[in-house]
Order: C-alpha cells, then structure tokens, then sequence
C-alpha cells in the first residue's frame, strides 16, 4: 500500500462530506482500549489494556440527505476530529510491559443513518500522534501470572519515532436526546509509521507498528 496515496484518498473523501450548511457538536469522550504492536523482531508480543483514554471530540453533519428520505430515516455524511490524551502499549513475551502516554489528533469521515431518536455511524478516516512520556515494567517470566518485579520511566533512545500516523475506522451508535447526544464508538487503529528508525546502524533492521481497539462513550452537546 502506498502511504501518500491512501493518505491523499482519505482528505478527499473527508473534503467531499462537508456541506454547505451543518449541525455542529462538542463533546468529551473517555474509553478503554486494547492495544498491542507487530514486530518483525519478537514473535511473542501481548496486548495491554487502558481505561486511560480522553478526548474532546468535534463533529458536524451536514444537513442535506445524500437522497430522498424514506421510511423517517436520513442517510447523511459528516466529519468528526478531536484532541485525545490515550495510550499506546504492548508486553513483550514475559519479560516486559510498556506504555506510552500520547496525543492523537484523528479526522475521520462519518456516513450516517439517523431513525427516531437514534443514529447509526459507520467512520473511516485518518490519526496523527505523538508520545509524550512512557514507562516500562519487567516482569518476573518464572511466574505464570503477571508479577511486576520493578517499574520505572521509559527512555526515549535515538532510534524511537515518537510521532506516528496511520488508519482509523469503525462504527458506531448514538441516542438523540436534542440538544445532548451520547454515541458509543468501537474504533481500530493501525499505525502506518514505525515506532523506531527502521534501520539501526551496526544493529539490525526493525519494523514495529502500534495497533489499537477502543470502546469508547462520547457526550455531546448540538451547538
């Protein structure tokens, strides 16, 4: 897959959702999240959960159906971005757990389906992100449970890419309650970035790539 090009695709498919007149919203979003990482180096890495995930989360929606209305259901298109505080991470056979505090910034496209007080949300679109700070904890891999036996701050080295970019889409569902509206969202995010400089001089080739499942409840308020 060429990066630039999905990339180019997904703005112009976001760009072809806006109207010219739109129903606009704010809100806070918290969720839990799953999170892992592909390695071309260890073959045995596990996910790591998170309640540690917010955001403040903008949308709007275009107000013209994308065809005649029937049966009281509008099928129209929209854009949802937001600003989240969420966190990245994966454990490393039985040997170690890391996590990564970062700020994500996604856009995503919205093609929706609104009946009585409900709305159906399929959603596509970009993230971009950085990490802000992380932590690493070794475990004791004699211990079938997971017993951590010391925890401390992550160090960024030289070959670590702190800022990474990639896929984001899923579905959702929202109750109407005008002016409130509360949507619960199951997003995936694929990382199209790698987490550290490919190729580490004297070393060895590395290709890592963050994934992430969030379940997530946004509130929003219709300006």
């Amino acid at each position: 897959m060429n990066n630039r090009r999905t990339v180019f695709l997904f703005v112009l498919c976001s760009l072809a959702a806006v109207a010219a007149s739109a129903q606009h919203f704010i809100g806070v979003s918290s969720g839990y999240g799953i999170n892992t990482l592909s390695s071309s180096i260890h073959a045995d890495m596990r996910p790591v959960r998170s309640w540690n995930n917010y955001g403040i989360v903008y949308k709007f929606y275009g107000s013209a159906p994308l065809w005649s209305e029937g049966l009281g259901a509008h099928v129209g298109t929209g854009l949802q971005s937001a600003v989240n505080l969420t966190t990245r991470g994966y454990q490393r056979d039985s040997t170690a757990i890391f996590r990564y505090r970062a700020i994500e910034i996604p856009f995503m496209t919205h093609l929706h389906v609104s009946v009585w007080k409900f709305r159906l949300v399929g959603a596509a679109g970009l993230y971009m992100s950085y990490l802000l700070d992380g932590t690493q904890a070794e475990l004791d891999p004699y211990v079938p449970t997971t017993v951590v036996v010391s925890e401390g701050d992550y160090a960024f080295q030289p070959t670590d890419r702190r800022f990474d970019y990639g896929l984001r889409f899923g579905g959702a569902i929202a109750l109407m309650l005008h002016p409130v509206e509360i949507q619960f969202d199951i997003h995936y995010a694929v990382g199209l970035g790698y987490t550290h400089d490919p190729v580490v001089p004297g070393q060895f080739t590395v290709y890592n790539r963050f994934s992430q499942i969030i379940f997530a409840v946004n509130a929003f308020i219709v300006l």
